[in-house]
């Protein structure tokens, strides 16, 4: 389960998507805090008991939006010695 934010609002969610979760194993990718996720989802709502519940899946990751641009390396000088 990971946990993901809609406004302010905290909640868990299982992603499905083998490939953007194989790319994360592989680091391919990375994200931190107030990046946003583009994505397909799929909501369920079900009683258990008397509660109704709502279950969230992520389907399909479509894109990773940073919440700032990435950081371009430092450039390398020449020193005079």
């Amino acid at each position: 389960m990971w946990k993901v934010t809609e406004g302010n609002q905290p909640f868990n969610v299982a992603i499905e998507d083998k490939e953007f979760i194989g790319r994360v194993e592989r680091k391919e990718i990375s994200f931190k805090k107030n990046d946003c996720l583009k994505c397909l989802i799929r909501e369920t709502q079900f009683y258990s008991g008397n509660n109704l519940k709502k279950e969230t899946i992520i389907a399909e990751v479509i894109a990773l939006i940073p919440s700032s641009p990435p950081s371009l390396p430092a450039a390398q000088y020449e020193m005079p010695f």
